[in-house]
Parts: C-alpha cells; structure tokens; sequence
C-alpha cells in the first residue's frame, strides 16, 4: 500500500471497519443474542415462551414465530371433563395435539431433534447422574436401586426443590430397568421422543407398545420396527386417561401405575408419582386372582387385539394370564366406558371402589374419620353426584361389624389457590396441567371443601413450589401428639380426578353405572401388606430383606425439622392385637390438609385472565 494513500473520511472508515469485523463479529453477535438459561435439547436455542420476552430481545429468524405461534396457540388441558366434547388441546412443543388442535408447522420452525441426538443427550445426563451418584454412595453397581414391592408408592424426582425432597424419589429410568422383552405405556399424553431419551434402555426393547390417543395428529413419530402404536376408541365425551406401564421379562412382569403423563413437565415440573410391583410366572395349577381378572378385563375393554412378541407369542389381554398376582399389595379400581349393569357394574368406577371397601375390616379409631380429596382436574358436578360418589368411600366396616360412617366434617379436598399456582417454580405455566373451569370450581358445595396445597410452615416432602399432578384420595386418623404417627385406612393412587366421567354416575335407579373415560388406579389397603411376597423381577428373582425393609419405612421431614412418621394402621382378624403398619406413604401435602382461609385465597381455575392460557 502507497505511503501516500489518504482516501476520504467515509472511505477510511469503511476501511477500518472491514479489517475490524472479523474480530468484532465474535463479540457482538452473542450480544445481540437471546440472553436466556440454555435448553439442555437446543443447545444456545432460547426456550423462554413469554410473547413479551421476544419483544425484548432479538432472536434468530423463525424463532419468534415458532415459539410465539406454536407455543403460545397450543395449550394442554390434561383433562378428563364430562362436560365439552374431546377437543382437547395439547401442551406447548407436544409431539401430538387434540384433534381441535392441528396447528400447522411454520415455515422456518426448527425441526424435530433426532432420535440419534436424543439418544446421546440421555446417555451423557445419565452418565453424569451415575458419577454424582455413586461419588455420593447412592448409587451401586451403575445405577439406582429401586425396589417394586408394591408395600407403598414413589415420588417421581422434580427439578427445582430442595435437594433432601429427592432423596427417596425416582426417575423413570429407575423403574425401567434389567433385561425387559416387551413393555407396555398406555397414557393420556405420550413425548415419544422424550421418552426414549430418558430411558435408553427403550430403543433396545425388542417390542415396545404405545397405548395413548391422538395418533391421527403425531407429527414425525420416531421409526422403529420394535414400535407398535394403538388409541383405544372413546365416546365423544370421554377420553383415555389411565397411566399404567407393564415391563415383560423372562421371569415375571413388574406393573406400574402413575400419575404423570409420559412428557417432560410432569416428571420433572410438577409433583407426581408411581405404585409399583413385581409378579412371578404362574406355577402349575396356581388359580386365576382378582388382581389378575381386573388387569386382563381392563386391557379387554380397551378392544386392543394385541401384537406378535419376536419369539412368535401373541402379546395381547389373555396373555397376562400367565403371571402370578395372588400376592398382589394392592387392588385395581379402574373405569372403562360403558354402561355396565349387574355384576359389571360393581367393576368399575366408584361401584368398584364401594364393593372393596364394603368388604374390608377397620380399627375403630378410623371411626367417622377425615376424607383427604386430592386430584387435578373438576368436571362438571352437582350435589347429587357428590353424595353418590362420597357413599362409595364410606364403606367399610369396624371390628363390631358396624359402618366406620362418614367424616363429620366435609372431605378435605386439596386444590391449589390461585397465588400458590402463580408463585410456583413455573408461575402460571404449571396451572394449564390442572384444568379445573370457573364455572366447575366455584360451586358452593366445593368451595366449603377446599384446602391448599401447602399448609403454613409445612412441606412435607419440600414440594410447596412444584405443583401437583399426583392424584390421592385417603381416609386417616389424625395423630394425637406430634411423636405419634398418622394412622390411614387406606390410599388410593393413580389417574382417577373428580368427575362423572373419571368415577361414573348412576342411573335408572341406581340399577347401572355410566362411565365415559378410561381410568386406572390402584388401592393399598393394610390387610394386603400381609401378603408374603419379595419376588423381583431385577434382583435375581428376589428382593434383598435389607432392600425391602428400607424401602417400607419412610419418615416424613416436617416444618422446622420435625419428623413425622405416616403408616398403615390395620386389625388383623385371626389376631386379639391391632398390627402397626409402616409403608411408604411420601404424601406431598400435610395431614390434615389446612382449610381455605376464608375472604383470602381463590381456587385456581385455568380459564383466568391472569393466566392469560384461554
């Protein structure tokens, strides 16, 4: 270049600016950049949904218009509601929406991540779980140990609590473990890409079925030979709802049943849980059970006609028959559509929960003893209906043969107050998984019933701020001094909310009952924690007594560092004394639950200005 070069000062400083922009450009682009908390899936992508987030900052081009058009339009109502048609719409960034709910893909939205990219994701977050794991001794040989006794239930791992509140929880990949050859998930709602990164093992399953609605509308479902996809049909008011896993092995089937759908919020957002069990082979001669006659004729009503295993055995309802339920620590209350009448009506629903209870034997201090209500979704409800349903759960008999009678206090119906749900972990996002309707939730009847979610300076299981999907429905005898234990009855756990449609109703004079959804659910009960069983399906055919014992004793942290024991309380008939029970019961709320306080907290309800989701 010529020493006497002297362009203008508009040349010059192009000039400049071109010898500077390679080094500058490095530098100004993460600026001008969404500035947010990175996605685990997408990397430097921003996964804020606020519109008024994207006014704020810039974004790459099509990012705005995915996620405000996408994630914004699309919403979940995770709801089994009688009263609207099945036009449900799906959760934000879903592989599948309701059928009202066909929002097409923009031009430029960011495509799917593969299943080879969420396949490394899970081995590298699983890897990195083990190392903590094990540096911390909770882990042995590689992975977590998880026990399926059936004796109790388990809190799914949340994000975003106390560290403490997930020592005893699980993941689902804790659940899915050991040499499975087939493997059943039937849900409300299933991420299938989210799920075969979060259990790795699933892509090696040589048959893997998917039993869960809206598969008109699946997007770009993951290929694979070893998939088999089936939607049980379902009236124009009623939806499937159950959410049950079964794992096959070589030796027996473990049977899981949930609360959570099989998407990312549930397990790790909200607060949500899981039964599980593990069931020998039959032996020769071994009779049928009650256990194994609910499982077979739910899977029979769902008409599903079955699928070929790799061995050559048809893999369909009957084929359950095959394993032992006999010691099963737990009995199924499931719903199905229909109207049953007879001796089918007292299978399903809320007759099925009447006719288990009316044949069980309390103590007399469950006498007229509180009702715990704790679900997530209300249908449409009048006082007729609740009278019906509450005499199904006041059945049950005290030693003297007599009913133990109703509480002599409403239920405690635990639902979230508007201001719990907006100073959760997520704020008002979470309340979109609990849709109860304005119109549904402020009813005089229901309003006189509720109580929070957290009660004062109590947290039982560190969960205050990640709200509830779990659905518990129980009745207890409050504890007497605060180093006595609460003393239950019995719990029921699974994907039953409170609705016609969920539990049934009644008609022609009680001569039938009217279900429109499927539901599955399981009751523990004490007098079946007697049942002599440590068979495990993982563990070389049996459970480790130390491993069971630990995992039948939970001690509940109260506020202030209190501890609170919470067990089974049972009367043995072929004994003089009462047995003392203690069970995994890691409920996430307080017993007995605190009241609304009145003129001050409002029940959440989804269709709220605020909220902004209709």
């Amino acid at each position: 270049m010529s020493s006497d070069w002297n362009p203008p000062g508009k040349e010059r400083c192009r000039f400049l600016l071109l010898l500077l922009l390679p080094i500058l450009l490095p530098i100004l682009l993460p600026l001008a950049s969404c500035d947010t908390v990175p996605s685990l899936r997408y990397g430097v992508d921003c996964n804020r949904k606020n519109p008024q987030h994207f006014e704020q900052y810039s974004h790459p081009k099509g990012k705005k218009e995915h996620a405000t058009k996408e994630e914004v339009e699309v919403i979940v109502l995770d709801s089994d509601e009688d009263d609207h048609p099945r036009t449900k719409r799906s959760r934000a960034g879903e592989e599948h929406a309701g059928p009202s709910s066909k929002v097409p893909r923009k031009e430029g939205a960011r495509a799917a991540p593969s299943m080879e990219e969420d396949e490394k994701l899970a081995r590298m977050l699983q890897e990195e779980e083990l190392r903590g794991l094990a540096a911390s001794g909770a882990a042995r040989n590689g992975r977590r140990e998880f026990v399926a006794d059936g004796r109790g239930f388990w809190l799914f791992h949340t994000d975003g609590i106390e560290e403490p509140g997930n020592e005893q929880a699980v993941r689902l990949r804790d659940v899915v473990q050991g040499d499975v050859l087939w493997a059943i998930f039937t849900n409300y709602m299933v991420q299938e890409r989210w799920l075969l990164s979060e259990i790795a093992l699933l892509s090696s399953i040589p048959r893997v079925v998917f039993m869960y609605p809206f598969l008109s509308s699946l997007a770009s479902p993951p290929s694979s030979s070893s998939i088999v996809r089936y939607a049980p049909p379902t009236p124009q008011y009623g939806v499937h709802h159950s959410k049950v896993m079964l794992l096959g092995y070589n030796t027996g089937v473990r049977v899981v049943v949930m609360t959570a759908n099989h998407i990312h919020g549930d397990h790790y957002d909200m607060t949500d849980a899981l039964w599980a069990q593990d069931f020998p082979l039959k032996g020769e001669g071994e009779e049928r059970s009650e256990f194994e006659d609910d499982l077979v004729s739910y899977f029979q009503a769902t008409q599903w006609k079955g699928t070929t295993l790799p061995c050559g055995s048809k893999l369909d309802a009957q084929y359950l028959r095959r394993y032992s339920f006999k010691n099963a620590r737990a009995k199924i209350v499931a719903s199905v559509p229909g109207r049953h009448q007879g001796e089918k009506m007292h299978m399903w629903g809320h007759m099925k929960m009447r006719r288990i209870l009316s044949r069980e034997t309390f103590d007399p201090l469950f006498n007229k003893c509180p009702m715990v209500w704790q679900c997530t979704s209300i249908g449409s409800l009048s006082e007729k209906w609740i009278e019906e349903f509450t005499s199904s759960l006041c059945e049950g008999k005290n030693t003297e043969g007599k009913n133990i009678g109703r509480p002599e206090e409403p239920p405690h119906f635990i639902w979230p107050t508007m201001e719990e749900v907006r100073t959760s972990s997520k704020g008002y996002t979470m309340g979109e998984s609990i849709p109860g309707f304005s119109k549904n939730v402020h009813k005089p009847f229901l309003l006189k019933m509720f109580c929070r979610w957290s009660s004062g300076s109590s947290d039982p299981q560190l969960r205050r701020r990640a709200m509830p999907h779990i659905k518990t429905w129980l009745r207890f005898s409050p504890s007497s001094s605060p180093s006595s234990p609460t003393r239950v009855a019995w719990i029921l756990l699974g994907s039953h909310n409170l609705s016609g449609a969920a539990w049934g109703r009644l008609e022609k004079n009680a001569s039938q009952i009217s279900i429109t959804s499927y539901e599955f659910s399981v009751l523990l009960l004490p007098s079946l924690l007697h049942n002599d069983s440590d068979f495990s399906c993982t563990c070389g055919g049996r459970q480790a007594k130390e491993e069971a014992t630990l995992a039948a004793t939970t001690t509940l942290p109260e506020g202030n560092g209190k501890k609170r024991h919470l067990s089974f309380f049972s009367t043995i008939s072929c004994r003089e004394s009462a047995s003392n029970i203690e069970a995994p019961l890691p409920l996430p709320y307080s017993l007995p639950p605190a009241r609304y306080a009145q003129g001050k907290d409002t029940p959440w309800h989804v269709d709220n200005e605020a909220a902004g989701f209709l």
